[in-house]
């Protein structure tokens, strides 16, 4: 995230619920914000930590149901122009459920992008 704030970009963070001290006292000194950005081009990086999965990166308990992650995607890409997505930090065996779930995002975000395309 630093670096791409080196480059003047606009970041967002939705959906983060931990981070170490330094990563608050450097969220708290920035200009990072948390609300759903609107007429924007946007680059959207999607990390598995968000729902409540256990086969990712770093797993925290609490996260988003997948119906509610989704929601918050759509009305991302409902706002914006979405020029290129990822989702990371997907780190599990063949067949569970956070690579299916992975699965299911990617096919929902490329349609969404495709009827929302401005």
């Amino acid at each position: 995230m630093r670096r791409i704030r080196d480059l003047g970009v606009e970041e967002y963070i939705l959906g983060a619920r931990e981070a170490s001290k330094e990563e608050y006292e450097f969220l708290r000194n920035s200009q990072i914000k948390n609300t759903v950005p609107e007429g924007k081009n946007v680059y959207l990086t999607i990390d598995m930590d968000l729902f409540d999965l256990e086969n990712v990166g770093n797993y925290v308990p609490g996260g988003m149901r997948f119906s509610e992650g989704i929601k918050l995607i759509k009305e991302i890409v409902q706002k914006n122009e979405v020029l290129g997505f990822d989702i990371c930090e997907v780190c599990s065996r063949i067949e569970d459920k956070t690579s299916i779930t992975a699965g299911k995002l990617l096919y929902k975000v490329l349609s969404y992008m495709e009827r929302y395309k401005r």
